[in-house]
């Protein structure tokens, strides 16, 4: 459900809400859904931050297919740096087991990936 509300964020039924409808603001439309778009994120154990972050991470590449960035819309942009840097702590404090670890950072590689 989270991933089709960013994709609703995006694009509607062949309608870009972002790229085509011109909203007046972007920036709070997201910040006001940016709960209910991060929600599998944080279902699966990420941090808030880091969930935000891997949201607009999935949003940024949405709207790159069409041709559209983050900046024009004045929508934030992802932090992976940040992110790099809680899950390796989390990692570090928790003393999560090799699995956990190894799905974490599979997942920030994953969502590093373009689309080439």
């Amino acid at each position: 459900m989270c991933q089709q509300l960013r994709q609703l964020f995006v694009v509607s039924c062949r309608v870009d809400i972002c790229v085509y409808c011109n909203p007046t603001d972007p920036l709070h439309m997201f910040e006001t859904n940016v709960y209910h778009l991060m929600k599998d994120f944080v279902r699966n154990g990420h941090e808030p931050e880091v969930a935000r972050n891997l949201t607009l991470k999935s949003v940024q590449d949405k709207l790159n297919l069409n041709h559209q960035t983050m900046e024009e819309l004045s929508l934030p942009v992802p932090d992976f740096e940040f992110i790099n840097r809680i899950v390796e702590a989390q990692i570090g404090e928790d003393g999560e087991d090799v699995r956990q670890e190894n799905r974490l950072m599979g997942e920030m590689m994953l969502a590093r990936l373009n689309e080439g």
